[in-house]
């Protein structure tokens, strides 16, 4: 199912048809903000886009959605299930990036109702965990919109840009 959020892009799920868009944007974002995502430039270069594809799901455990501007992916926003049974009812959003001509649209807002709604709809999942730079206000304003809160700081979390950067850890109960 796509719908349309603020700013006229259409919202759906990622497949694995959409590998090379995804790999496209997902390298911008790493350029653009070295120390907001995990892996760097050239680990992600790396990945064959088989993998990448993998990496997108849909299934029980992994979901993306994009939103689209016509044929261009412009913001991203994924959801990992812990595998571990233990761990069975928590899962993670990762992957968010909106494209900086597109941000301040209602477009990463849209992504995460739509990224809880499809959390929800998952049995037996009670809680959503995220990480974000401690320095991203935007960003945790955002989450804290969507009930999220924060439980934790990791100081030093990661190494980018020549600097250490502290990562916020928030949780909301589904």
């Amino acid at each position: 199912m796509a719908d349309k959020p603020a700013g006229g892009c259409v919202l759906r799920a990622l497949e694995a048809a959409d590998a090379a868009a995804f790999q496209t944007l997902r390298l911008q974002a790493l350029r653009e903000h070295p120390a907001a995502l995990f892996a760097s430039p050239e680990e992600q270069a790396a990945m064959s886009l088989e993998i990448v594809a993998q990496g997108l799901g849909p299934s029980a455990q992994r979901w993306a959605i994009g939103a689209w501007q016509g044929e261009q992916l412009v913001a991203t926003m994924g959801l990992q299930r812990h595998l571990r049974f233990k761990l069975a009812h928590k899962a993670e959003i990762w992957g968010v990036y909106v494209a900086p001509t597109h941000r301040g649209q209602g477009i990463a807002h849209a992504m995460l109702a739509r990224t809880l709604a499809h959390a929800r709809s998952m049995p037996g999942l009670q809680q959503v965990h995220l990480g974000v730079l401690s320095s991203n206000h935007a960003a945790i304003a955002l989450y804290q919109r969507h009930g999220f809160v924060r439980y934790g700081v990791e100081p030093r979390c990661v190494y980018a840009a020549g600097a250490y950067h502290d990562e916020d850890w928030m949780v909301c109960m589904l």
